[in-house]
């Protein structure tokens, strides 16, 4: 696995070797250009500053006179020859080069070795000075390891100070992760930044404001499952009550009633747990994957016949109306969508006396797409209509008894979709219209014909 030290330490200490490679490639190749010309100008110098009378030669010339051992490092040869052309003198008696008539540079063979000559005439005297290649490489190359030398120190100092310097660098990091390493499970306590480094500050941040969110869905989450605790204690009690009575009844017809009684609780608790596991599902909040485009008049038409069996049993006309400037398209969760509206037309249904009328619509309001759902029920008194949307809510005076989620699962669900609920009286007496109307849309992007020609209205009388 990667890791930011390896990553930085790589490239720090890389870079700096690369780079010393380099400076050390045209070290080397400046040192060697300024040695070669410092030898030739060391050649010329030589000749040019020999006296014009010199000592005669001890020895003949070509034969040993002078110890080599007494040589001088830099293996020069200094010969002289006068206008007649005699050698008078020879500084290694030993080596006797050839005169060479051109003045000037040149590299020459001798003795199986190539050599740098420089040769002047000078006051009727001709001056010529001799050095092996060899020995200026040697020589060359000793000043370019004297040159290089302070590399050899510098960086490993150089590697040792990155890599304490990205050591220190990262210790608030490895901090800040022993601090987080050694809290416990519900400790979601924001991390300090103040002794941060500007740099860290907004991953911390980000951290800091991950734990609150998972504070508040942690709070929320014990305060469900104390709630969910306390409401299914109930119908389970009565669950099991209604049995025992069942086992206890002595006729036919009192143990059909009995098991009537306890088919219609399990249905209750049935649902209850249902509209738990609805709110649970929803709670999470939507992500980018489930949003797409959702026909709002086709998919009030496919719940509107989801509860016609309902309605009918109890003799409610049920009415879709699609007709008309409406919307057909927003973006959004379409089951989300689907439970929001099948909670609304089924409170609207079971609230609803027998023969009386619920009416679902699609349409545009205040230029923003909406359903509109009302129903000639018992409606709800204004003071509880900001309570009713509360989690296990239940009106005092209601005839039917619920689970008291319906409409915290809507809000739930509206408020993902930043859509908004409005519970206001029917116009045209009691009962009750629930408005969800959505964020504005592009009125021409959001209008598609709704293909369903026949279900564009609907009417169960």
């Amino acid at each position: 696995m990667k890791t930011i030290r390896g990553y930085l330490l790589a490239w720090l200490i890389g870079g700096m070797l690369l780079c010393t490679f380099i400076a050390g490639v045209l070290l080397y190749n400046v040192v060697r250009a300024e040695n070669r010309q410092l030898f030739n100008n060391q050649l010329k110098h030589i000749a040019g500053s020999l006296l014009i009378h010199l000592p005669p030669l001890t020895t003949e010339p070509g034969k040993p006179g002078t110890d080599e051992s007494d040589a001088p490092d830099d293996g020069i040869v200094v010969q002289v020859w006068d206008t007649n052309g005699k050698l008078i003198y020879t500084s290694r008696p030993a080596l006797i080069f050839p005169r060479y008539p051109d003045d000037g540079l040149k590299t020459v063979p001798f003795r199986g070795e190539r050599w740098r000559v420089y040769g002047e005439a000078r006051s009727g005297q001709f001056v010529q000075v001799a050095q092996p290649i060899g020995v200026r490489k040697a020589l060359g190359l000793r000043l370019i390891w004297l040159a290089l030398a302070p590399f050899f120190v510098l960086v490993p100092m150089l590697a040792a100070i990155i890599w304490f310097t990205v050591h220190r660098g990262l210790s608030p990091l490895r901090r800040t992760a022993a601090s987080i390493e050694q809290r416990g499970p519900n400790a979601l306590e924001p991390v300090e930044t103040l002794a941060l480094p500007r740099e860290l500050r907004p991953m911390v941040d980000a951290l800091n404001s991950l734990m609150k969110r998972l504070e508040r869905e942690l709070i929320w989450r014990q305060e469900f499952t104390a709630e969910v605790a306390h409401e299914l204690r109930s119908p389970l009690t009565t669950l099991k009550l209604q049995l025992q009575l069942a086992e206890r009844v002595q006729t036919d017809e009192q143990r059909v009633k009995a098991f009537a009684k306890l088919h219609a609780r399990l249905d209750r608790a049935t649902h209850l747990v249902l509209q738990l596991l609805t709110l649970a599902r929803h709670e999470r909040g939507l992500q980018d994957e489930d949003m797409r485009p959702v026909d709002l008049a086709k998919l009030a038409h496919q719940v509107v016949a989801d509860f016609v069996p309902l309605a009918e049993s109890k003799d409610i006309a049920l009415t879709l109306d699609t007709t008309g400037d409406v919307p057909s398209r927003v973006q959004g969760d379409e089951d989300g969508l689907r439970t929001l509206l099948s909670n609304v037309v089924d409170n609207a249904v079971r609230y609803t006396a027998p023969g009386g009328r619920v009416e679902v619509a699609a349409l545009w309001q205040d230029d923003a797409p909406a359903w509109r759902v009302v129903d000639s029920g018992p409606g709800i008194p204004w003071q509880e209509r900001l309570r009713v949307f509360d989690r296990f809510y239940r009106l005092v005076d209601a005839a039917t008894v619920g689970s008291g989620l319906d409409l915290a699962i809507v809000k739930n669900i509206a408020e993902r979709h930043h859509a908004t609920v409005a519970l206001s009286d029917n116009p045209a007496g009691h009962g009750l219209v629930v408005t969800v109307a959505f964020p504005p849309v592009d009125r021409k992007a959001a209008e598609l014909p709704f293909a369903d020609t026949a279900a564009r209205r609907y009417v169960q009388d």
